[in-house]
């Protein structure tokens, strides 16, 4: 209600009196307020859980590093140490052998550092940049795996992108190729980088069995279902956009787009 006082004459004060009927628009208020209300928390819920996910995922990688560590190279450097120890010098044709199964057991240690190690950051990606490191990461994954890897920069990216963004790519694209390799029973995986004025475009192409989109977004706790969630998360944090194409026997594409 306002009350708004008037003087029509100079002899004569009126007061005029304007009443609003506010009840339908206050409700309307109070449940906008409501479900924003429940929005915010739905939201804020949300992000717990891929929080919680993202945490227990990073132990689990954590986990499986320290009992590669411990199973694999912890073991062989004991026996390295063992086999040392038992050299006598004396026996020139046993120390000879010996140093023979020295160099074949060091080579092994080597190459279980490297495999341990692998999934973590790799030099190339703070020294060189994003293009060396995916063509490390996909020499690598192919020779471990078996898999045709091939990485094609078809107009010849060489430039550097800030540290956050090269690692967010780095990590989305190593997370795409290993599902195509764990999930989609591929043989071939393609990762074609290209790039315009203001947008940095990579796909990573596999020929495996492919999948309907739909259903992995109904995934709330499968590995691949949390898998696209990271590559979601991540490709949000650096405002790029995501893009997943696959049909069942077709194969499957993921399309990353980066603004430079």
């Amino acid at each position: 209600m306002s009350l708004v006082p008037y003087r029509p004459t100079e002899e004569r004060s009126e007061l005029l009196i304007i009443a609003s009927e506010i009840t339908d628009r206050k409700a309307a208020q109070i449940e906008i307020e409501r479900l924003t209300e429940e929005s915010f928390e739905e939201k804020m819920s949300q992000q717990k859980i891929i929080s919680s996910k993202i945490i227990e995922n990073q132990e689990k990688e954590q986990s499986r590093i320290a009992k590669d560590v411990h199973d694999g190279i912890g073991q062989m450097l004991t026996g390295l140490k063992y086999n040392l120890e038992s050299i006598n010098m004396n026996d020139i044709e046993k120390t000879t052998l010996k140093i023979e199964h020295l160099k074949e057991l060091t080579t092994n240690i080597i190459k279980g550092v490297r495999t341990a190690t692998f999934n973590l950051t790799p030099p190339e990606l703070s020294d060189h940049g994003i293009v060396p490191a995916i063509t490390k990461l996909t020499h690598e994954l192919g020779r471990l795996t078996g898999k045709e890897i091939i990485f094609f920069n078809k107009t010849d990216f060489n430039e550097r992108l800030d540290s956050l963004v090269e690692i967010n790519i780095y990590r989305i694209v190593q997370e795409a190729i290993n599902n195509a390799i764990k999930y989609a029973d591929s043989s071939h995986i393609l990762v074609l980088l290209s790039h315009s004025k203001n947008i940095l475009s990579i796909n990573i192409d596999d020929d495996g069995k492919g999948f309907e989109p739909s259903k992995v977004k109904k995934v709330k706790n499968g590995d691949g279902g949390m898998g696209m969630t990271f590559m979601k998360e991540r490709i949000k944090y650096i405002n790029g956009r995501l893009f997943l194409n696959s049909e069942l026997g077709k194969g499957t594409r993921v399309t990353l787009n980066i603004p430079i």
